[in-house]
């Protein structure tokens, strides 16, 4: 039955998926590339020049202003009508940090070197942090101090797909001391949402997770979601809905993502306002493309759940190949060049 109830949320959510912009990252296109030298005798004795170009993921020039950092020094500069600063420095070796906003990763390069006199063209080529994702039966459950009529207003940075009991331009309930839900006449344990969300993978630092074996993953996900504080029924609705997709694959990357990165995504508005409301978002793949020793395991410590508690616990498979490759010396996916 549970396994018929996903593949009809998977088949209710192809419209979405339909019109998601899902292109596969080309990793014959660098984000920052030198694509050329040449002679600059008028300029200062001791100095040389970057020539910087930005474009997008679509190759159109960049023109808002940017963050550039050399070495350890942070200055913004105001790119003209074709995407294109000027960097005056000393002749010697100079590592980038190129930042637009929050829409796109960070630029790193490596060391490259200015000789006097000389100018260096570089181009600076941004990837767009947002990805589409299915978001996976998010749930969300309250625990009020005493019976509360409640509203919630969920809004999807993307499209909202299934709900249930039906999202009608909110949810309005009369939650009991014991969790239960009452609307329309019926009781429920939670309220369930998903559909396509764009999640901002700029703000999840990569670097951080775990490589975990399928036949491994219900006793790190009880291990994990013990020092959140979930409750054995939370965690046995978890387990039994995430373990069985992770069978498919003999090991998933996994990382919950900071809640403020989930927020973006899907902001949440509940009326009254809970004491806390805890949300938990987990992202995973297959784990074949990446390396224990590379990430840093996450620790986990419990969340606030005293007072009038509401936890959201759901996920997202991600699909590695829609965005660039991961740098491991950053927290930026990037392309090595």
């Amino acid at each position: 039955m549970k396994n018929a109830f996903f593949a009809f949320c998977l088949l209710a959510l192809q419209p979405l998926l339909a019109k998601a912009d899902l292109k596969p990252f080309e990793e014959t296109a660098p984000n920052w590339e030198v694509t050329g030298t040449k002679p600059a005798p008028d300029l200062p004795a001791g100095t040389g020049q970057f020539v910087v170009s930005f474009v997008d993921e679509d190759n159109n020039p960049m023109t808002d202003s940017m963050a550039v950092r050399h070495n350890q020094a942070w200055k913004f500069y105001y790119p003209n009508e074709k995407g294109i600063i000027y960097i005056g420095l000393k002749e010697g070796k100079y590592k980038f940090e190129f930042f637009s906003n929050g829409e796109h990763f960070t630029v790193y390069t490596d060391s490259i070197l200015l000789k006097e006199r000389t100018q260096v063209a570089m181009t600076v080529r941004y990837s767009r942090a947002f990805y589409p994702v299915i978001t996976e039966k998010p749930v969300i459950y309250f625990y009020p101090e005493k019976e509360t009529q409640m509203n919630v207003q969920l809004t999807v940075n993307g499209s909202l797909g299934f709900t249930y009991p039906k999202y009608n331009n909110g949810w309005n309930f009369t939650a009991d001391t014991n969790g239960v839900l009452h609307m329309n006449g019926n009781q429920y344990d939670y309220l369930f949402w998903d559909g396509v969300a764009n999640i901002n993978f700029s703000n999840v630092n990569m670097n951080e997770g775990a490589i975990v074996h399928r036949d491994s993953v219900a006793i790190f996900f009880e291990r994990s979601l013990t020092a959140m504080g979930f409750t054995p029924r939370e965690r046995q609705d978890f387990i039994t809905y995430w373990c069985p997709q992770m069978q498919n694959t003999e090991t998933s990357f996994i990382q919950f993502i900071p809640q403020a990165a989930y927020d973006q995504v899907a902001p949440l508005t509940i009326s009254p306002k809970p004491d806390h409301t805890n949300r938990v978002f987990m992202i995973w793949c297959d784990g074949s493309r990446y390396v224990q020793s590379d990430l840093t395991p996450q620790k986990f410590t419990p969340l606030n759940r005293e007072g009038f508690d509401v936890l959201e616990w759901g996920g997202a498979h991600f699909n590695p190949d829609l965005i660039p490759v991961l740098e491991t010396t950053g927290f930026n996916y990037q392309d090595k060049h």
